[in-house]
């Protein structure tokens, strides 16, 4: 068989180049890629810091209403107080 007997598509596709030709990454490469991630990193870090801030102030608040809570309960469960009255037999120590 000849190449004059083939279709064109199939004589394109023998001729064609190996799909690994291309060139290997140079360093002005790499370095851009270095710099877009150091950009990257530097967007990224503040935000990381100011979610854990908001994260403390969400565990910080929620303690709070369960200690609110727990105070709410002991005063219905003792007549309004929230301390019992301690005494000991000893003047000024518990």
């Amino acid at each position: 068989m000849s190449d004059t007997s083939r279709p064109a598509a199939i004589s394109i596709m023998l001729h064609r180049l190996p799909l690994f030709t291309q060139r290997a990454f140079t360093l002005v490469d790499l370095l851009v890629v270095i710099v877009i991630i150091a950009i990257l990193s530097d967007i990224l870090i503040p935000t990381v810091s100011r979610t854990r801030s908001s994260a403390q102030n969400v565990k910080c608040t929620s303690n709070l209403r369960q200690l609110g809570t727990v105070f709410h309960l002991h005063a219905t469960d003792h007549n309004g107080q929230l301390t019992h009255h301690i005494t000991s037999r000893h003047e000024g120590s518990l």
